[in-house]
């Protein structure tokens, strides 16, 4: 086919350009994508508790302001958040405001409830002592309008929706005119996160893009010293990004931050393949060969190997269907997808394009092959070389055990993001933001309101509350009890579940009408399932499934006949996080690396060549891992893409090295002068693919989310010992390596 191709280029040229228009069409609905889905999808943890609260309100957005003061419980503290939350009840679509001076309370008047004012009319010092007393010790309301050290107290904006949450610049313009030296505020919602990240995403790639492109054409300058080359390259990198960016219509993922790290290793990727056939053609074009037949000639040398290095690459990305979360598994195909493209690209449009580019060229021989051994081929032979190379593994692999997961989402955000901090910030001051969930069922329609059941639901709360590491317990029978409590005047031990069933009745009936946030989460529409919620801190996996389990033990053993207990559903996922990042980790590496074995088995024919090929690029992105993990780099939804990825890619250069060493000893060759000529031939072209890959990565790793740093990172690492380990201790090996073990070729 390629023969008939280059028989009439310009005919085939246009003809393979027309078919990659609807791709390059495409391109027009690619954007950067920041929603809630996507920002949650790595914290199963944030997920569970946004969609808590998503249920209680109904599709509303909610934008959380922090009121930071010497003390909140003062009449100046007080005047500042009665202002700032007048001035968001102005701003247009706001369909509530809470805070302490916009919230109500239940209290009884005659046989009846109502609701009034939270603070009193009078801010007497004596009235906001009671008002502090309550709000820093109820079960119900402590930790959630003001922080233990009554420092910082909570305001609550409610849009109709998203689309109508104003701009941060909108939000801080508000914020700016009640901020002095003694009164703070910090802001965060969910659309404020998502237009952080789509602008952060923009900011890393207008900064990225340059540089990594000044990187590589540097690097492919010095090595090529053609314009007509590098002007190749680059128009073959140019079709391949647009084509990908089609493809990325039809992968959509909904998070911008995978695209920062999926489009530089692509185009690294298609880079390494470019190098090697351009490398070869330019040598047989210094050896006299006129275009024509030095690119046919390079073509037959270089299509074997670069066919099963992209069919390794591929594995490696297609690996991450076993990854956790739709978002992984979207960038594993997609980037799989994009390897293929490149591929067919290069050997179609590819040869064609650089026959166009080199028309006219005039011919000369001026290949100089010296007999004095190169740098990098001194440095192979050195005899203290495999003692460092081991030396360097063996420090970064003593560094896995203290690889660690962290797939908190105020993690995945940039160090400075306000977000972020705000995210911390109330974690810690506030004592948690992370729910358990448990399920008690009372069997029938309408039996969570029955007392018998509330007072079961009771005892499990009282369990849960005694427990460490619990912040809060929130249920139906607590709003019951605090219902008690209003009808008996606060009366000192009132907070419990009234003894009459009348009592009962009246109290659900004003609890459905009283529209108190969260009474739908508390059950189900049929009030057959109470949901227990358990607010903790972030906690690692074994001690949030240790507490999961202790209180729903102790609930099923207090469960009364016809009543059991069960976890919220998806709540398996929430508290086995951790480890499930793990898992996808050695999954999808495990994956890759018996895809990639397959592989090399079919093309080399030989075990222990395809052995040795994967321990080239195994051992070194161990090593990276442990290194990593040494400087802090840690384990989420991103970096759990790396072990996978970087197999398939690190271990194309020790495929054209062995495929040539194949062919050199086929031609009578021992294995020892193979391996010699093999490392002349090949080693400006391996080395050049990883200096590539560490001017994509390297840059890479100054991006502003932490994830992308770490995955960079690991990449680079383990791409440098890869080209160590290929250029020093493969010739090693198979140098020694007896005609029995070298396969049929």
């Amino acid at each position: 086919m390629l023969e008939y191709l280059l028989r009439r280029p310009w005919l085939s040229f246009a003809v393979l350009v027309a078919a990659c228009a609807p791709l390059i069409w495409a391109t027009a609905a690619l954007s950067l994508r920041s929603g809630a889905g996507g920002l949650l999808e790595g914290d199963p943890r944030s997920r569970f508790t946004y969609e808590m609260v998503e249920k209680s309100l109904h599709g509303t957005c909610v934008l959380v302001v922090v009121q930071t003061s010497p003390e909140v419980f003062t009449r100046e503290s007080l005047e500042k958040l009665r202002g700032i939350s007048e001035a968001f009840a102005a701003l247009p679509d706001v369909l509530d405001v809470k805070s302490f001076t916009h919230s109500t309370i239940p209290a009884r008047r005659g046989f009846g409830l109502v609701m009034e004012p939270f603070l009193p009319e009078e801010w007497t010092d004596e009235n906001l002592a009671k008002v502090r007393a309550f709000s820093l010790g109820h079960p119900l309301v402590k930790n959630l309008l003001v922080s233990p050290n009554s420092r910082n107290s909570v305001l609550l904006v409610t849009f109709r929706d998203a689309s109508t949450h104003p701009s941060r610049a909108v939000v801080d313009e508000v914020v700016s005119k009640f901020a002095d030296a003694q009164h703070s505020y910090q802001v965060v919602s969910l659309p404020l996160v998502e237009d952080e990240v789509r602008l952060r995403a923009e900011q890393d790639l207008s900064f990225l893009v340059p540089v990594v492109l000044l990187c590589v054409f540097i690097a492919l300058a010095r090595y090529f010293r053609s314009a007509r080359m590098i002007l190749f390259i680059i128009l073959n990198l140019a079709v391949h990004a647009l084509l990908s960016a089609g493809l990325c219509v039809l992968f959509p993922m909904q998070s911008g931050v995978y695209l920062i790290a999926l489009f530089p290793l692509i185009a690294a990727v298609q880079l390494t393949l470019l190098i090697h056939l351009c490398s070869d053609f330019r040598d047989r074009l210094q050896l006299g060969l006129v275009p024509a037949e030095a690119l046919r000639a390079a073509v037959r040398a270089v299509f074997r190997s670069s066919l099963f290095a992209a069919l390794t690459t591929v594995a490696g990305f297609v690996a991450l269907v076993a990854a956790p979360g739709a978002s992984n598994q979207a960038f594993g195909l997609l980037g799989g997808a994009c390897v293929t493209l490149g591929f067919v690209l290069l050997f179609t449009v590819g040869p064609l394009s650089l026959l166009l580019l080199y028309h006219g060229y005039q011919t000369r021989a001026t290949i100089d092959v010296s007999e004095t051994p190169g740098f990098v081929t001194r440095l192979s032979s050195h005899r203290f070389t495999p003692v460092v190379i081991g030396l360097v593994l063996l420090v970064g692999l003593t560094g896995l055990p203290s690889l660690r997961p962290n797939i908190n989402l105020a993690d995945f955000l940039p160090k400075d993001s306000p977000s972020r901090k705000v995210a911390h910030f109330f974690d810690e001051e506030f004592n948690g933001m992370y729910f358990l969930r448990i399920d008690l069922d009372s069997g029938r329609a309408n039996g969570v309101p029955d007392g018998d059941f509330l007072r079961y639901v009771q005892k499990v709360e009282s369990y849960a509350a005694a427990l460490p590491n619990v912040t809060a317990v929130y249920s139906h029978a607590s709003v019951i009890a605090m219902m008690n409590q209003v009808w008996e005047g606060w009366a000192e031990g009132s907070f419990k579940l009234p003894d009459s069933p009348l009592m009962l009745g009246l109290f659900q009936q004003a609890l459905l009408g009283s529209g108190l946030p969260m009474t739908d989460a508390l059950a189900d529409p049929e009030w057959r399932v109470a949901n227990l919620y358990i607010r903790t801190r972030i906690l690692p996996s074994d001690e949030y499934l240790a507490l999961h389990d202790s209180i729903l033990a102790e609930a099923k053993k207090l469960a009364p006949e016809g009543v059991s207990a069960r976890p919220a559903p998806g709540l398996r996922d929430f508290l086995e996080a951790d480890r499930k990042v793990v898992e996808g980790q050695v999954a999808s590496a495990g994956a890759s690396l018996s895809a990639i074995a397959l592989c090399l088995l079919v093309l080399w024919r030989s075990l222990r060549l395809s052995i040795t090929a994967v321990l080239c690029v195994c051992v070194p992105l161990a090593a990276a891992l442990g290194l990593a993990s040494w400087l802090g780099v840690t384990l989420n939804s991103i970096t759990v893409m790396a072990g996978a990825i970087v197999l398939g890619v690190a271990v194309d250069d020790a495929v054209h090295f062995v495929t040539r060493w194949q062919e050199l000893v086929a031609t009578g060759l021992s294995s020892a002068a193979a391996a010699q000529e093999t490392l002349r031939e090949k080693r400006g072209p391996i080395t050049l693919t990883t200096v590539v890959l560490l001017a994509v990565f390297i840059p890479l790793s100054f991006s502003a989310f932490p994830p992308v740093q770490g995955f960079a990172m690991v990449a680079s690492v383990a791409f440098a010992g890869s080209l160590a380990c290929v250029l020093v201790l493969l010739p090693r090996a198979l140098a020694t390596r007896s005609r029995s073990e070298i396969g049929p070729r």
